[in-house]
C-alpha cells in the first residue's frame, strides 16, 4: 500500500515538474514573440524614420535646386533686358544738324562753314542736301563748291585755298544742287565748307539742310 502511494506521489510530481516546463517554455515563447514584436517595430520605425528623412532632404534639395533655377532665371532675364537695352541704346540715331537754311547768302569769294566733333570712334553719316536758289542775272552762275573736311585739312585749306594738299572726304561743284551721303567713323573735328570763294563778283543765296547722324554716339558742335 506504501509503494502505491510513493508511485503515485512521483508521478503526480512528474506531472507537476512537466506542467510547469511547459508553461515555462510557454511564457518564454511569448516573451521572445513580444521581443521578436518589439524589434520588428523598432526596426519598421527606423526604416520609415530613414525613408521619411530621406524624402524630407530630397525635397528639401528639389526646393534648393528649384529655387536656383529661379534665380538663375531671373539673373540671365536681368543680364539680357540689360544687355538688349545696351544693344538699342548703342544703335538709336543721333542728329546734330549742320546746315538748315531757306536763303542763307554767301558773299563773292567767301565761304561759310559748320564743324561738328565726335568724341570717339561711332558709326556717322553726313547726309543732306544743299541747293543755290536761282539767280534772274543771265550772267550770273547759280553755284557752289562743297566740302567735308577734317580739322587739319580745313586749317590747310583755310590758309591757302588754291594750293592747299588735302584729301576731302567729300568735294563736289562748283554745282548748283549738293546731294551729301559719306560716312565719318574716325573721332576728331569735322568741317562741312560751302565756298565760294571762286566767284569774283556773284553772291550765292542757298536753301537745303545737312545733318550729321550717329549710331551710339551723340555729335555735337566744337
Amino acid at each position: 500500500m506504501r509503494a502505491q502511494q510513493v508511485v503515485v506521489l512521483l508521478a503526480l510530481a512528474t506531472a507537476c515538474g512537466r506542467a510547469e516546463r511547459q508553461a515555462a517554455e510557454a511564457r518564454a515563447d511569448s516573451l521572445q514573440r513580444v521581443l521578436q514584436h518589439q524589434q520588428d517595430s523598432l526596426k519598421s520605425a527606423r526604416a520609415k524614420a530613414t525613408a521619411d528623412s530621406l524624402a524630407s532632404a530630397q525635397a528639401a534639395s528639389a526646393k534648393a535646386t528649384a529655387g536656383k533655377r529661379r534665380e538663375d532665371s531671373l539673373k540671365a532675364a536681368r543680364e539680357k533686358a540689360v544687355a538688349d537695352s545696351v544693344s538699342a541704346e548703342r544703335a538709336r540715331p543721333r542728329d546734330l544738324t549742320l546746315f538748315n537754311s531757306t536763303g542763307l547768302t554767301v558773299g563773292s569769294q567767301s565761304s561759310v562753314h559748320y564743324g561738328f566733333v565726335l568724341d570717339s570712334a561711332a558709326d556717322c553719316l553726313v547726309h543732306g542736301r544743299i541747293e543755290v536758289q536761282h539767280d534772274p542775272n543771265p550772267s550770273s552762275k547759280s553755284d557752289v563748291q562743297v566740302l567735308l573736311l577734317t580739322q587739319d585739312d580745313y586749317t590747310n585749306w583755310k590758309n591757302n585755298p588754291t594750293r592747299a594738299q588735302i584729301t576731302p572726304l567729300f568735294k563736289a561743284g562748283p554745282q548748283t544742287v549738293t546731294t551729301l551721303n559719306t560716312g565719318v567713323t574716325q573721332s576728331g573735328t569735322y568741317n562741312l565748307v560751302i565756298s565760294n570763294l571762286f566767284s569774283t563778283f556773284v553772291k550765292k543765296t542757298l536753301q537745303g539742310q545737312v545733318t550729321v547722324t550717329c549710331h551710339g554716339l551723340q555729335p555735337r558742335q566744337p
